[in-house]
């Protein structure tokens, strides 16, 4: 996606997408919580913190590390890949939901956003059958 792209979301579309696209944003506006209405984020970054301990405790980081090659089709049913890119979900869920809806300053943020990549570069994404942890 370039940055036109971003700007107007329906360039390349076509009409039956760009109809279907902007259903989909009157069904599902955007909710901004403004800064004076925000949540205190210190227990839901204690919530988050834990939800990394727990993942840390039953995945093994470097074995995840260690898977370079996976067809997309045996993704699913890896035996550690999978269960780690499942409990990913609510870490993630977690982080954004202190990004969008707490009082969390921007280090802080930033602090709890690199353990999160450090997870989710192990777990990686799947690309011509192997597993890129750079991204």
């Amino acid at each position: 996606m370039n940055e036109n792209q971003l700007e107007n979301p329906g360039d390349g579309l076509t009409p039956e997408q760009l109809a279907e696209y902007e259903a989909y944003m009157a069904d599902h506006p955007e909710v901004v919580v403004p800064p004076e209405s925000r949540r205190d984020c210190a227990e839901e970054m204690q919530q988050f913190n834990d939800l990394v301990e727990a993942f840390e405790a039953k995945h093994p980081i470097e074995e995840l590390y260690g898977i370079t090659v996976l067809a997309p089709a045996d993704a699913p049913f890896h035996p550690t890949r999978e269960p780690a890119r499942v409990d990913l979900g609510p870490i993630v869920a977690k982080l954004n939901a202190l990004k969008e809806e707490t009082n969390i300053s921007e280090d802080a943020f930033g602090d709890l956003e690199l353990r999160y990549k450090r997870l989710s570069r192990a777990v990686g994404m799947i690309s011509g059958g192997r597993v890129d942890h750079e991204r």
